[in-house]
């Protein structure tokens, strides 16, 4: 496997780096360059604020606030004490610009109290999340605190300075923040394993997600695994674990895929049937699914599918395929909570020859699990068919948390139809896979759309609804199941 594009983890890196505190602090040395009566007076203000949002990156102000209305009630009281304590202070100042700014931030603080009640009030029926309310008030309360101290005061230079300062703190927050990103970058991709403390990717994300680099994530979870070098030649991985039942589950994929090409008693083949079933469930999902992922993007002549399943023509299919599937998925199947962990995608060169019935060279390899099931994804090439290049994959589904309580096997087939989009055919269900990327990677979805089916007399028909499963990178989000009525129908 190629290792991420040089130039994107640089644009990347350069764009994490630069996150909301370093944005604030440019904007301050912009405001407070030139100096002036306004500036002057609303430099400690900013500078609050600039130590507040700080304080926010660091600090867990949701742990502080915790979940109930009980804490809004606290909040607001400590709010009463606030707008009082700067009514006194506007009293006290009246005729003077600091009296003013006083009054400024009076009438922001109330505005902002009435418009957090009103909301809270306005969710009451359905539930309020308080959590990240409660957060805000907070954080409002730090500002305060900050403001009253008055930091401005002990800074070794007049405020006339303001803007010089506030662009030598940017620069080296700036500077800071690349630098922990070049060292995941560092872990991720030269570091190996083994060490006193944890290395290699793992240690990457760590870095990455605690100091917010969520473009520089995004690219390790996509393109790397220890070892993989940036634009390097990777070293050839190890066999996946559980060897035997690995090689066992491509043998039987295999024998089914063939089976699918091979013709029937009834003169039928039944791949056939299966891509004609593939082409109904596209049109037919189209109006379930107005107003959710649709399947649009999967349609294509039938004769084109066939081909794309039976592997020929195919010869630079590679683990890309399956890239775009990594990481850690959240969702809901059948009304439960449903996690999916999809491993990095590992190339085998050389390949990896698995011996049996069917002599296969294992060319990509994607393992995955959830609590009752566990298998791979593969990229093969059959050793006696020149230039075919096939996606095999094996589902062992498993009683809940324990792997080695296997009852029952599910082989399947895949057709790639884009970099993130694929097909898949087991002997009940037919499934269609997209990765939907989001502007952040919390924003990124896995849309399972499918529908089981039976064979019965020369006819393929569906059995029971169809359904879509929605996937996302946060436990805090997972969109419910949906099922929907189908009628699908091939002779």
């Amino acid at each position: 496997m190629a290792g991420a594009p040089l130039e994107q983890v640089v644009y990347g890196l350069l764009l994490d780096s630069v996150d909301a505190l370093v944005l604030t602090l440019l904007l301050g040395a912009a405001l407070f360059c030139r100096r002036s009566p306004l500036s002057h007076r609303f430099f400690p203000l900013y500078l609050s604020g600039v130590l507040t949002l700080g304080a926010a990156r660091i600090a867990p102000w949701a742990a502080l606030s915790a979940k109930s209305g009980f804490f809004f009630i606290f909040w607001m009281a400590v709010l009463v004490l606030v707008l009082y304590s700067f009514w006194e202070e506007r009293r006290a100042k009246r005729d003077t610009g600091d009296g003013m700014i006083a009054a400024g931030v009076q009438l922001y603080l109330l505005t902002a109290l009435l418009l957090l009640a009103a909301l809270a009030a306005w969710k009451r029926p359905t539930g309020m999340d308080w959590k990240p309310l409660n957060a805000a008030l907070a954080i409002v309360l730090c500002f305060y605190l900050i403001y009253r101290i008055e930091p401005h005061r002990w800074l070794p230079f007049p405020a006339a300075d303001a803007g010089r300062f506030f662009f030598i703190l940017a620069a080296g927050l700036w500077m800071i923040r690349a630098s922990m990103g070049g060292c995941a970058i560092y872990n991720a991709v030269w570091e190996g394993s083994g060490s006193f403390r944890m290395k290699g990717k793992p240690f990457a994300l760590e870095y990455a997600r605690a100091w917010r680099l969520p473009r520089l994530e995004k690219t390790i979870l996509e393109y790397w695994y220890y070892p993989a070098p940036i634009g390097g030649e990777e070293k050839k991985p190890a066999p996946p674990e559980k060897l035997e039942q690995f090689e066992l589950g491509m043998q039987e994929a295999e024998t089914f895929r063939r089976r699918l090409f091979s013709i029937g008693e009834n003169g039928i083949i039944l791949v056939d049937q299966l891509a004609d079933a593939v082409l109904q469930f596209v049109d037919a999902a189209k109006n379930p699914l107005e107003g959710r992922p649709g399947l649009e993007e999967f349609r294509m002549e039938r004769e084109r599918l066939v081909e794309k399943l039976s592997g020929f023509h195919t010869s630079g299919l590679d683990g890309q395929v399956f890239r775009s599937f990594a990481g850690k998925w959240h969702g809901e199947r059948d009304g439960a909570n449903a996690d999916c962990e999809r491993d990095a995608v590992e190339t085998f060169h050389p390949t990896y020859f698995i011996h049996g019935e069917h002599p296969l060279s294992l060319i990509a390899l994607q393992s995955f699990r959830m609590w009752d099931r566990f298998g791979w994804n593969a990229v093969i090439s059959p050793k006696d068919e020149k230039n075919c290049r096939v996606i095999l994959g094996m589902v062992y589904q498993v009683e809940v948390w324990n792997e080695s309580k296997i009852w029952h096997r599910q082989p399947k087939i895949g057709a790639k139809v884009d970099e993130r989009r694929l097909i898949w055919i087991t002997p009940e269900a037919i499934w269609l896979e997209q990765a939907i990327p989001g502007e952040r990677m919390e924003d990124d979805r896995n849309v399972v759309t499918g529908f089981h089916y039976k064979l019965a007399e020369g006819k393929l028909a569906n059995e029971g609804e169809g359904f879509q499963a929605v996937y996302t990178r946060s436990p805090e989000n997972r969109p419910p199941w949906f099922r929907f009525e189908l009628d699908i129908l091939v002779e």
